[in-house]
């Protein structure tokens, strides 16, 4: 890790200690409801283990709608005190145990910077949601949505930019590069939390008990986006399996498609491509010859010449592969 990387690390420690030493004392837990923010915590807690990796490396959870769901109910104390334990925990579980020194070292630092920068955006977003006039729901006017959604962005913003400064400074990639994958390619997703978040703070001014309801809903909305990532990532292993097929058809191209895949990516990475798009690129690399498994063994695997009729049928190749595809 470089000195700028280190500065930048123990200064977001050093901001999130400071942040949780000031607001913790001012959180009064016998105004809300022990058991259903217990319930929440815990909810965040396996929200945070169970992220859902929209993008390549940029993973989103529904734990940032229940912690920002809190600052609208009560501001940053009881925002911090659910999700310091909630993130701590969960990040010890995600990272586990390493034996060697270094690496220990390494997860130390990881856990500690995770749960230092959501605090620290935490804090930032509940100061903007007051100083722009929010008040605890219920939101009864239209102008009384504004706060909690410049809040949220708020926190988006601060978070997004601690993440991308520390793999910027580490890794020696653009901040902006980052910064606008985020961005750009998630205002879907972000624009849902938003508005689980609201509903969460919405619900629980209205009765605590009726969150279980809510909670229900976002286990669904889980499962279900979980559920189609996962089929994307089975449907890529498909490919893989049936160029493995391929491979033990045709070995030359096997190897050939693995060389075009690896000079793929190497380039892909010096051109700085954005992580999706090269994963894409990379992957159709690898499979771009594909479509000889339709190509009849007498003439993929013929040693000599092909008759100009047989080049006919071997240049129907790339089309067979873009059919499968």
């Amino acid at each position: 890790m470089t000195l700028k990387a280190r500065v930048f690390l123990w200064l977001t420690l050093i901001a999130g200690g400071f942040v949780s030493y000031w607001y913790l004392p001012l959180f009064d837990y016998t105004r809300y409801h022990p058991f259903i923010v217990g319930f929440l915590a815990l909810f965040a807690f396996f929200a945070e283990i169970y992220e859902i990796e929209i993008l390549p490396k940029h993973k989103i959870s529904v734990s940032t709608a229940i912690y920002m769901s809190f600052v609208y109910i009560g501001g940053a104390p009881i925002a911090i005190a659910v999700s310091l334990p909630s993130l701590f925990f969960s990040e010890i579980i995600i990272r586990g145990f390493a034996n060697e020194a270094s690496q220990v070292t390494l997860q130390l630092r990881k856990i500690f910077f995770n749960t230092s920068q959501v605090i620290v955006s935490l804090a930032v977003s509940s100061i903007v949601f007051k100083l722009v006039g929010g008040q605890p729901p219920p939101f009864n006017t239209a102008y009384a949505y504004l706060p909690p959604v410049l809040a949220f962005f708020s926190f988006m913003f601060v978070n997004i930019s601690l993440v991308s400064g520390i793999i910027s400074l580490s890794e020696g990639q653009s901040f902006f590069y980052h910064l606008k994958i985020n961005i750009r390619d998630l205002p879907v997703q972000y624009l849902s939390l938003i508005i689980i978040s609201i509903l969460i703070a919405i619900t629980y001014s209205a009765s605590p008990w009726n969150v279980f309801l809510v909670t229900i809903l976002l286990i669904l909305a889980n499962t279900s986006v979980h559920g189609y990532i996962q089929l994307q990532k089975e449907a890529k292993q498909t490919f893989e399996k049936m160029m493995d097929l391929l491979s033990k058809r045709d070995p030359y191209t096997h190897e050939h498609s693995e060389s075009v895949g690896d000079l793929t990516e190497a380039i892909a990475e010096e051109m700085k491509i954005p992580p999706e798009r090269k994963e894409n690129i990379v992957s159709a690399a690898r499979v771009h010859d594909i479509g000889k498994l339709g190509i009849p063994d007498s003439i993929l695997l013929k040693k000599g010449s092909l008759t100009e009729e047989e080049w006919e049928t071997m240049k129907e190749h790339p089309v067979i592969g873009a059919d499968i595809l």
